[in-house]
């Protein structure tokens, strides 16, 4: 990989330990994977906030980078930390877990890293242009970048998306360039979609095309927080990091994408009523959770709306996740002190799959979010159950 004068500058140890670690990082990516440069980007999502999944060695790289004096040269947000950082005694986080999870925020902050703490940055800070290259490492956020916004991020790992934010660089590789950008797989949606349809179809196209990149066709309307939806369910079973959906995602019209020659797989009735059955089983959860990724107004007005008037039953709990920027809007804050009023709670910062929920005690778990419906089983041994938003508001009301 070909390096710039400045670039090869900062490989040399005069320049900061750190900052030369995190060029030789970047260097051994582009090495690795056959770039021929390094590339500006516009932003950096970093994920590795959580204290329940960096532990201690996070602790040890940050204060390393922090005592160097290192700052990032792009605006770089954080995701998720382990905890609201503000309310984490309501969610029954211990004060040992909260004091290690502030000292991550603490040290992020100082590199100049703004801990926004959320999985949809996009709707709460100046998303990237399309075309625009960006250092995103969020699973779902980057599915949605490079789809639904049009810009070009790969999948980046905690510390090489780090890295990138101390250099305001990243190689040249993978879904930067628009020859990679093709569809792998083509799915023709023959049938109605209904709300839940999205995070189970996402769930089972995941699945099928593991990495590659789905063109769906058939899928005539679909709601931001839908594609979001689809695109973090495929993200969390399948480590599809873009799709592009006929008619609603800005690079699925391009000739040469549409007209890939690639594997054809058509979903009727039938296929959906044996798929949405795979996703159908009994719970006795105690935790109902919205807000994975994070939810954006329209969601959270949808979950007020369904409560008025109701309250959530004895025994049940009722999470929501949201950006604490979102809570600033008047529309927002009005859905949050109605879900609050309903007996519900509206964190921020964090959600339930970073957050250390195995050690509080839940039975189970009911989510309209497939990714969550995965993740969490995975991460913290909840068993989940994926329902419908109403489906999810009636099980938590259905004593109260």
């Amino acid at each position: 990989m070909r390096l710039t004068k400045e670039e090869s500058r900062l490989l040399r140890a005069s320049e900061g330990e750190a900052t030369r670690k995190a060029m030789k990082l970047l260097k051994g990516l582009g090495d690795f994977y056959g770039a021929d440069s390094l590339i500006p980007v516009g932003s950096c999502q970093i994920s590795g906030v959580s204290y329940k999944t960096g532990g201690e060695a996070l602790l040890a790289v940050l204060e390393a980078f922090v005592e160097e004096g290192v700052k990032v040269s792009v605006p770089s947000y954080l995701n998720p930390a382990g905890m609201d950082l503000c309310e984490w005694g309501a969610m029954g986080i211990c004060s040992e877990f909260a004091s290690k999870q502030k000292t991550i925020i603490s040290l992020y902050k100082k590199m100049g890293i703004k801990a926004l703490c959320s999985c949809t940055p996009y709707n709460v800070v100046k998303p990237p242009r399309a075309g625009e290259h960006v250092a995103w490492g969020e699973s779902s956020a980057v599915a949605y970048c490079n789809s639904v916004l049009g810009a070009r991020t790969n999948r980046e790992g905690a510390l090489s998306a780090l890295a990138s934010a101390i250099v305001g660089k990243t190689p040249n590789y993978g879904l930067h360039l628009a020859k990679n950008r093709a569809p792998t797989h083509r799915f023709e949606v023959r049938f109605e979609m209904e709300e839940l349809d999205f995070p189970i179809l996402g769930k089972h196209i995941g699945r099928e095309v593991k990495g590659g990149i789905p063109f769906i066709s058939g899928i005539t309307e679909a709601r931001p927080w839908q594609l979001k939806a689809l695109g973090a369910a495929m993200a969390a079973t399948g480590s599809v990091a873009m799709f592009h959906v006929e008619g609603l995602t800005p690079e699925a019209g391009q000739r040469q994408y549409s007209n890939a020659r690639c594997k054809r797989v058509s979903l009727g009735p039938a296929d959906i009523k044996s798929i949405r059955a795979s996703e159908r089983t009994k719970t006795d959860a105690d935790l109902v959770v919205f807000g994975c990724p994070h939810c954006d107004i329209e969601e959270l007005e949808a979950i007020a709306r369904m409560l008025k008037g109701r309250k959530v039953a004895r025994g049940l709990k009722l999470w929501v996740f949201v950006p604490r920027p979102l809570l600033s809007r008047p529309k927002a804050k009005a859905a949050a002190k109605a879900i609050t009023k309903a007996g519900g709670f509206v964190f921020c910062d964090t959600c339930c799959v970073v957050s250390p929920l195995e050690d509080m005690g839940f039975k189970g778990v009911i989510t309209n979010s497939g990714k969550a419906s995965v993740y969490l089983k995975n991460l913290s041994g909840t068993p989940p159950v994926l329902a419908s938003t109403v489906e999810c508001i009636e099980y938590c009301t259905r004593k109260g």
